[in-house]
C-alpha cells in the first residue's frame, strides 16, 4: 500500500510539473516568441577556415567552471577548419565573452528559452539568413557544452570526419527509444538537405522542459531521420568498448574503480569482493603449483564477465552514464557533466579516474560537479523531479 501511495505521489508531482512547464513553454514560445529573439550578435576573432565546407553550431550556457572544456571543443573545431557559430542561452560578460569570441567566428546571445535544442534551432535559423555560409557546406555539427571535452578531443573529431557515414554522434542511447544523444551530432549534406531534417526543425517548438527536449528533441529528431532511411553511427559503441577493454588488460579491481552506481546501489562492492576472492584463489593455486599460469582461470573468467556486464549496461540505457567514466579512462572520451548528478558516479570517483585533463581542468571539473550536486543532495520536490527525469 505504501509503495502504491508513493508511486501515486511521484506521478502527481510529475504531472503537475509537466503542466506548469507546458504553460510556460506555450507562453514563451507560442505567445511571446522569445525563442526567436537575439539580444546580441558579435563577430568572433578566430582565424577564418582555410577551406570552406564545414560549419559547427555550438550551444552554450557557460560558467567559469565549464568554460575550459568548451574552449577545448572550439579548439578542436578550429583545427579541423570549421566555421564556428556559438549560440549562448544567456548574456555574456567580461572574460567569458572574450574567451568565446576568440575561439569562434560569430557569437549569438539569445533569450534563455529552449536550452540546447532552442539554441540549435536559433543557429540553423541564422544560417538560413546567411545562405552564403551554407553554400558548399558538406558537414554540419550541432554540439553543446553538456560534456567535459578533453584537449585531445581533436583526435576523435578527426576520426569521425574520416568516416563516410552521413549521420554520426558521440553516443547512441537506448532509453525510451533508440536515438542519438544531442551533445554532439555530425551531419553530412544528404542529412541537412533532406526533408526529414528540415521538417523536424520547422515543426520543433523550443520549449525549455527537459522532458520535451528529450522526447520531442533528441528522440524526435532521431525518429524523423530513421524514418527518412538514414542510419546512425556512434563513436562510442558497446563493440568498441568491449574491444578496448579486452585489449587493455584491466583487472576486476580496475573495473571496480570505474563502475557506476546502478539504481542507487553501487555494484562496486560486489566487484571488489570478487576481485579479492579471485586474487586469493590465484595465490592459493600459485603456492600449490608455482608454474601455474596466474593470468588464466578464474581471473580471466571474472574479468570477461564484468566486461560483458558493462557492455549490457551500455545497451540497456544511457551509455554516457553507465560507461562514461571507463570510456574516458580507456580512450579519453568526453565525460558527461551530469554523471554525478544523475547518480551514476561519485565526485571523488570521477576526479580520481578521469583522464585527458590537466590539474587546472580537474579543479574546474571539481567545481562544476560540486555546483551541479549529486543525487543524494536533492530533497523534497526537487528529488522527485530528478527521479522522474524532469530536471
Amino acid at each position: 500500500m505504501v509503495r502504491y501511495l508513493r508511486t501515486a505521489v511521484l506521478l502527481a508531482v510529475a504531472a503537475a510539473y509537466d503542466l506548469w512547464q507546458w504553460v510556460c513553454g506555450f507562453w514563451q514560445v507560442r505567445v511571446r516568441h522569445l525563442d526567436r529573439r537575439i539580444s546580441a550578435e558579435v563577430v568572433g576573432s578566430a582565424s577564418p577556415p582555410r577551406k570552406p565546407g564545414r560549419i559547427a553550431v555550438v550551444a552554450v550556457f557557460p560558467s567559469n567552471a565549464s568554460l575550459p572544456f568548451t574552449l577545448n571543443l572550439l579548439a578542436a573545431l578550429i583545427m579541423e577548419d570549421f566555421f564556428i557559430l556559438v549560440v549562448s542561452d544567456r548574456p555574456l560578460q567580461g572574460a567569458c565573452r572574450a574567451a568565446l569570441t576568440q575561439r569562434c567566428h560569430c557569437l549569438i546571445e539569445r533569450a534563455g528559452v529552449g536550452a540546447d535544442f532552442g539554441s540549435y534551432k536559433a543557429g540553423l535559423a541564422w544560417l538560413d539568413r546567411h545562405p552564403d555560409r551554407m553554400a558548399g557546406t558538406d558537414t554540419l555539427i550541432l554540439a553543446n557544452d553538456s560534456v567535459f571535452y578533453p584537449k585531445c578531443f581533436s583526435e576523435e573529431l578527426a576520426r569521425m570526419l574520416s568516416r563516410t557515414a552521413v549521420w554520426q554522434a558521440l553516443f547512441q542511447s537506448f532509453e525510451m527509444a533508440y536515438h542519438a544523444q544531442s551533445s554532439f551530432l555530425l551531419f553530412r549534406r544528404p542529412i541537412f538537405d533532406s526533408p526529414s531534417f528540415r521538417r523536424f526543425w520547422r515543426r520543433y517548438l523550443a520549449y525549455s522542459s527537459r522532458r520535451h527536449r528529450v522526447l520531442r528533441g533528441e528522440i524526435g529528431l532521431s525518429t524523423s531521420l530513421l524514418r527518412g532511411g538514414f542510419e546512425l553511427q556512434a563513436a562510442y559503441t558497446a563493440s568498441r568498448f568491449v574491444e578496448t577493454l579486452m585489449n587493455s588488460g584491466s583487472s576486476a579491481a580496475d573495473l571496480a574503480e570505474l563502475s557506476p552506481i546502478i539504481k542507487e546501489v553501487s555494484v562496486r562492492d560486489e566487484i571488489f569482493a570478487e576481485a579479492v576472492e579471485t586474487a586469493g584463489t590465484a595465490a592459493h593455486l600459485a603456492r600449490r603449483s608455482p608454474s601455474a599460469d596466474r593470468g588464466s582461470g578464474l581471473g580471466v573468467i571474472d574479468r570477461h564477465r564484468w566486461i560483458d556486464w558493462f557492455a549490457k549496461e551500455m545497451e540497456a540505457g544511457n551509455p554516457a552514464h553507465s560507461a562514461g567514466l571507463i570510456l574516458n579512462a580507456m580512450v579519453h572520451a568526453p565525460l558527461k557533466r551530469d554523471v554525478c548528478y544523475r547518480g551514476g558516479f561519485n565526485v571523488f570517483q570521477v576526479l580520481r579516474s578521469a583522464r585527458g585533463f590537466d590539474e587546472a581542468e580537474l579543479e574546474s571539473m571539481r567545481e562544476d560537479l560540486s555546483q551541479r550536486g549529486i543525487s543524494v543532495s536533492t530533497r523534497g520536490v526537487r528529488r522527485i523531479l530528478r527521479q522522474t527525469g524532469r530536471i
